[in-house]
């Protein structure tokens, strides 16, 4: 599933993650499928720690953690080691989640059990919780598995909005094949009121 940033006013400088006070010195996690080498992901962490207000340091969760440190110059957390990963949101003042369709059970289960542990751990924290701009809201077949003509059926209203949105989005794609889920998740933003949709993709299958 494509990524979601924001454009046109609508960075993380307008949520409670600015913070006041001595929570305002605490990082602010970042939880999505980085470090993993899948450059539409990158491209999204690349778009968030740009929206970050100024004074906000950043913890990111990250597989290949050196390459993530030496890219982006940011603090990382294991994100495959769920205990640590908890354990860094104690020390930090909210969490932030980028990249993908985080919540949805597709690829699999423990997927949707990671994330959800997270949400709730912050919410008994009391931290404010970002949550990804799109949510996939039912079932769907892989996309990889599926000839170009079940593709597009396979993902039409399968994204739902679940936050405000500005009027101009963009949409990151690590591969662009048959355009089908940049076209349902277009279709969920501008269903949100969004006006205006931006697709950037790093690579075109033809």
């Amino acid at each position: 599933m494509p990524s979601c940033a924001a454009d046109d006013g609508g960075s993380l400088a307008a949520h409670p993650i600015t913070g006041h006070g001595p929570a305002a010195s605490r990082p602010v996690l970042l939880c999505g499928y980085y470090g993993e080498h899948n450059l539409g992901d990158d491209a999204l962490l690349e778009a968030l720690l740009g929206q970050l207000p100024a004074g906000v340091t950043p913890l990111v969760t990250a597989h290949d953690e050196t390459q993530v440190q030496a890219r982006f110059g940011v603090a990382t957390v294991p994100r495959r080691r769920l205990k640590a990963v908890l354990a860094a949101l104690g020390r930090c003042r909210a969490l932030v989640l980028g990249g993908g369709s985080l919540l949805q059970d597709a690829t699999s289960f423990r997927s949707l059990l990671y994330y959800a542990a997270l949400i709730l751990a912050a919410r008994r924290r009391g931290l404010p919780v970002q949550p990804s701009a799109l949510i996939r809201h039912r079932d769907t077949a892989m996309q990889s598995t599926l000839t170009s003509p079940e593709r597009e059926p396979n993902v039409r209203g399968a994204f739902r909005a679940v936050m405000p949105l500005p009027r101009h989005v963009a949409l990151i794609d690590d591969v662009f094949t048959t355009g089908a889920t940049c076209r349902a998740a277009r279709e969920a933003l501008f269903a949100a009121g969004v006006q205006q949709v931006d697709v950037w993709c790093l690579a075109r299958v033809t």
